[in-house]
């Protein structure tokens, strides 16, 4: 669980097939990971994210990030090993693929 306020809401169009990606860091993470992508299903272990999905997870977080709102319960799950606390992210984001699997704003 990291816990936070949105510190970060990025886009980027990865690789050589510019699948556009949204990346998300919270306060509590040190660095920024891939949360989904808008043109295709975002597959992290058994959860999927839909395109649509992430449309409304973008659009939740800047929302957030806008407003300041903490998001006070986030959960992630992780491709590859995941970090033993919220600032074990890989430096990188291109390392760094995840599942927001659910989150709490109140």
């Amino acid at each position: 669980m990291c816990p936070g306020t949105v510190a970060e809401l990025s886009y980027t169009l990865e690789g050589g097939s510019y699948d556009p990606i949204v990346l998300l860091r919270l306060s509590s993470m040190n660095a920024p990971v891939k949360v989904c992508s808008l043109s295709q299903n975002w597959t992290i272990g058994v959860f999927v994210t839909t395109p649509t999905a992430c449309q409304l997870l973008y659009g939740t977080m800047l929302a957030a990030r806008l407003s300041g709102t903490p998001l006070n319960d986030a959960y992630f799950d992780f491709l590859g090993s995941s970090p033993s606390t919220c600032t074990g992210w890989p430096a990188s984001p291109l390392n760094a693929n995840a599942s927001v699997r659910n989150y709490r704003i109140y």
